[in-house]
């Protein structure tokens, strides 16, 4: 078993502490072979958006300059990659894409918002109108997946927080998603950092459901501090439960160099 994470936080988000050297170093520990980080990208603002839970602008060249220089310290023991994990925005996502292909190796879509930042567009707690929420939902993980910008899915699982219980709409939606997951090959991520907290997600339905479509699964440690990387036994205990369901785990993911025009 090759042994990777493409999903880490750094301080810079505000929510997430440490320093970017001592992931790496318990990156090393834990025997992890890849590790990528993908801080919440930072976004151009608009007037009417709140600028929370994610790194701000200026600290966007910090972040980039920092892991780049990790990848040559520690070339010889771990390989390291650089990414982010965004919303689709459609109205910034020529600006996404310029940075992808100029400076990071993968994106992680996480599909918290719809349009733009605010409590009000969060698709974990949109209880008020769930047909609305879904059907934002669902046209922006199509849009994402389809777009040949995202290498991975983000807890997609996040929109479930609405649900006292799963309906048939949910139902359906989770089986749209393991669908559009296998058609772009775009793996669902199960998050370890919704395990033994409150967060509603990894849910089990999703990923039994993923195991009979055999859409690609990938485990995501979502880390948000060092000490959570050296939790070996998730990590295991996480890719056995997957195995046993039948899921199609993948460990690596396909890299899209794909050139952008402007």
């Amino acid at each position: 078993m090759m042994k990777t994470n493409y999903h880490t936080h750094t301080k810079r988000c505000g929510h997430a502490y440490g320093s970017d050297k001592e992931y790496i170093e318990n990156a090393i520990k834990a025997g992890f072979e890849v590790f990528g980080f993908s801080d919440h990208t930072p976004w151009q603002i608009h007037p009417y958006e709140a600028e929370f839970y994610r790194m701000e602008i200026d600290l966007l060249t910090d972040y980039l300059d920092s892991i780049d220089k990790l990848k040559e310290d520690y070339k010889d023991e771990i390989e390291i990659l650089l990414g982010l994990e965004a919303e689709y925005y459609p109205d910034r996502l020529d600006w996404l894409k310029q940075l992808k292909e100029d400076r990071l190796d993968y994106l992680i879509f996480g599909n918290h918002y719809h349009n733009y930042t605010a409590m009000s567009t969060y698709y974990g707690s949109f209880s008020d109108d769930k047909d609305k929420m879904l059907t934002w939902y669902l046209d922006d993980s199509y849009e994402a997946l389809s777009s040949g910008v995202y290498e991975i899915y983000a807890h997609p699982d996040l929109f479930l927080g609405n649900y006292e219980y799963i309906d048939k709409k949910a139902e359906d939606a989770l089986d749209k998603l393991c669908l559009w997951s296998k058609e772009f090959n775009v793996p669902l991520e199960y998050n370890l950092a919704g395990l033994g907290s409150y967060r509603n997600y990894p849910n089990d339905k999703l990923f039994i459901k993923a195991a009979k479509y055999q859409c690609p699964i990938i485990i995501g440690g979502d880390y948000h501090n060092p000490e959570a990387v050296l939790n070996i036994r998730i990590y295991d205990n996480s890719r056995k439960k997957l195995l046993e369901w039948g899921c199609l785990v993948v460990e690596t993911i396909e890299i899209k160099n794909i050139s952008f025009d402007q």
